[in-house]
C-alpha cells in the first residue's frame, strides 16, 4: 500500500482548543473510537470492560465483509487501456 496515514492518535491543537479525534474513514471503527470519549472520567475499574467491548467491536467491524464498491463512476479512479493518458 502507498497510502499513508497519521496515526497521531489527536490532531493538531492549541493548548486552550479542542482536540479532535482520529478519524479513520471507517464509520464502524470510527465508533468504537468514539465509544472511548470521557473513559478518563470513568472509574479505573471501568476501564477494563470498556477496552473489552471496543475490542470485540473493533474485531468485529475489521473482520466484517467489506461493503461493495457503489455504482457511481464520478469518483472511480480510471482503469483499463489509456487510463491517465493525457495527465
Amino acid at each position: 500500500m502507498s497510502e499513508q496515514h497519521d496515526l497521531t492518535p489527536y490532531a493538531e491543537h492549541d493548548e486552550d482548543g479542542p482536540v479532535e479525534p482520529l478519524r479513520t474513514g471507517n464509520s464502524a471503527v470510527d465508533g468504537v473510537l468514539d465509544s472511548l470519549d470521557g473513559l478518563d472520567s470513568a472509574p479505573v475499574d471501568e476501564h477494563v470492560g470498556v477496552f473489552e467491548r471496543a475490542h470485540t467491536q473493533l474485531r468485529a467491524a475489521l473482520d466484517a465483509e467489506p461493503a461493495p464498491p457503489s455504482e457511481s463512476t464520478d469518483d472511480a479512479p480510471a482503469t483499463g487501456a489509456g487510463a491517465g493518458a493525457g495527465d
